[in-house]
């Protein structure tokens, strides 16, 4: 345990919501709940005022959302701050991630769940990043939260090596370093994968690759570095071969 406790603060609308964070927390001494607030006009004022190491927030809020609360004071904040987004709706998952969020917790949560992000927070804190800013971390550094079939999971840019879009229901596959196919939840876009990441590009109807392992491409297919050096069928249309090539001119 550290001299000081890391200091602690919960935004919600839900006081039994609050009530259960803090009596979870008291099972971890590193930690201290320094203060709550209910709403984004409360809970920016007691973030500067008390300048947390760690910070409990809410999506759903009564006068916003605590997604526009963390835009609003990302460019601030000058101290290491973590953010963990918690709400009882997985949706904003995605949401939460791509604006910088360290963690997302669940309500209800099981202990082992809080746990799992305490022992991550001082990891990464340990660390003490100066550009660790509203969580700025390894852990989803090039890294993006797939919707998968059987709920989220993070994945490494660099563990995927192209995506296809397949099957009798039509929907995108990641297909990752060792041999691993990841069915993403049906809804996932081509426009949702070509956000996470400017390396994904689209060679096709149904394919987006990952142009850090494109090694050449002959005619109009596509010569991958190892592990996917095996791939026989990545086709470039002619629809997206210009496109492609404007890229390529660029790097």
């Amino acid at each position: 345990m550290r001299e000081q406790p890391y200091n602690t603060i919960i935004i919600d609308d839900d006081d039994i919501a609050i009530a259960q964070l803090v009596t979870a927390l008291k099972e971890h001494p590193d930690f201290c709940v320094v203060d709550s607030a209910h709403n984004t006009i409360d809970g920016r004022r007691k973030i500067f005022e008390h300048r947390p190491d760690l910070l409990f927030l809410d999506v759903e809020l009564p006068d916003d959302s605590g997604i526009s609360l963390l835009n609003a004071i990302k460019s601030s904040v000058d101290w290491n701050m973590c953010v963990v987004f918690y709400s009882a709706h997985s949706q904003y998952i995605l949401s939460a991630m791509r604006e910088s969020a360290f963690d997302f917790l669940l309500k209800p949560f099981e202990p082992s769940e809080l746990s799992g992000i305490l022992d991550r927070f001082k990891q990464e804190f340990a660390k003490q990043q100066p550009t660790l800013n509203i969580a700025g971390t390894d852990l989803i550094k090039d890294s993006f939260i797939a919707a998968t079939i059987k709920g989220f999971r993070i994945i490494r840019h660099d563990e995927i090596g192209f995506f296809t879009h397949k099957g009798e229901r039509k929907q995108w596959y990641a297909h990752l370093v060792g041999n691993e196919s990841l069915c993403l939840r049906r809804g996932t876009s081509a426009d949702n994968i070509l956000s996470y990441s400017p390396a994904f590009v689209q060679i096709s109807q149904s394919t987006i690759i990952n142009i850090n392992y494109l090694v050449e491409i002959c005619g109009k297919e596509c010569i991958f570095a190892p592990p996917f050096d095996k791939e026989t069928d990545l086709t470039i249309s002619r629809n997206y071969l210009k496109k492609l090539q404007q890229i390529l001119n660029l790097i």
